[in-house]
């Protein structure tokens, strides 16, 4: 008669941590906040004050010939602008759904891992009940 091996006992609180890393449904939902967490930044940007800035230069250099003397000049130009819309509607819905997708995905988020531990709950409880089974049919 074969015998198998006796198998290590195992804490629940070590299943999880080992779930919290390994488990599908957890992973897809904490990309998906980190994704959905990145729009509410470009949202908030749009709202901002856009700074821009151009540097241009040109050289002139004329010669008139028949004795006159050569002209020759540099120019160069510097332009800083701030701008800031006072009434840009679809900028501020477009950051109240970013706000709005962000709480989505951590509600998404907070479901999963509440989803990991009924799972993980039940299949330990599960195999606990298999164990004392098979250890009253041996009895």
């Amino acid at each position: 008669m074969l015998h198998a091996p006796p198998a290590q006992a195992v804490d629940l609180s070590q299943l999880y941590d080992e779930a919290l890393s390994n488990d599908a449904p957890l992973q897809s939902a904490r990309a998906a906040l980190a994704a959905n967490s990145e729009e509410l930044p470009l949202a908030r940007a749009k709202l901002l004050p856009q700074v821009s800035a151009s540097l241009n230069g040109s050289r002139q250099s004329t010669d008139f010939g028949g004795g006159f003397p050569a002209s020759y000049g540099n120019t160069y130009g510097y332009v800083v602008s701030l701008t800031q819309p006072l009434i840009h509607v679809d900028s501020r819905y477009g950051y109240a759904q970013g706000k709005l997708a962000v709480a989505s995905a951590q509600a998404s988020f907070a479901q999963a891992r509440q989803d990991l531990i009924v799972r993980l709950g039940e299949a330990y409880f599960d195999a606990l009940a298999a164990q004392d089974s098979v250890a009253i049919a041996r009895s």
